[in-house]
């Protein structure tokens, strides 16, 4: 089955709008440990002012969204667009596109599963 052609420029907004994001917030996909902690508390801490709410509220969030930032980093530009193309089929695609696309799946590149814990811990000691 070939491409939707509005799900893919959809796809492309999407991928340029994340690289963006990722140049803003200073992102790379080779990013230590540290610097990712970093950067996830420095993002919650910013919610947690503007929200008048505790950090540990926005750790999690901030996590899966560093996370999901640097390894869309580490991707070539085909895995980008797959991903986003993924992500916008259903909102655009006709009912047999998406019967056909569950017949045949493709597989998905999945950002990395958050290590809430770890981070969590750092929050409490803040």
């Amino acid at each position: 089955m070939g491409r939707n052609p509005e799900v893919t420029a959809m796809a492309f907004r999407q991928a340029k709008r994340k690289l963006r994001k990722i140049e803003q917030l200073g992102i790379t996909s080779d990013m230590s440990e540290d610097d990712i902690d970093a950067k996830i508390m420095d993002l919650a801490e910013a919610k947690a002012i503007e929200a008048s709410a505790p950090v540990s509220d926005f750790v999690a969030g901030q996590q899966w969204y560093v996370e999901s930032l640097v390894a869309f980093a580490g991707m070539t530009p085909i895995e980008r667009l797959n991903v986003e193309y993924e992500e916008a089929f259903p909102e655009v695609a006709s009912e047999e596109e998406l019967l056909a696309a569950l017949a045949d799946p493709v597989p998905v590149v999945v950002a990395p599963v958050a290590k809430i814990k770890r981070v969590r811990k750092k929050a409490a000691a803040k």
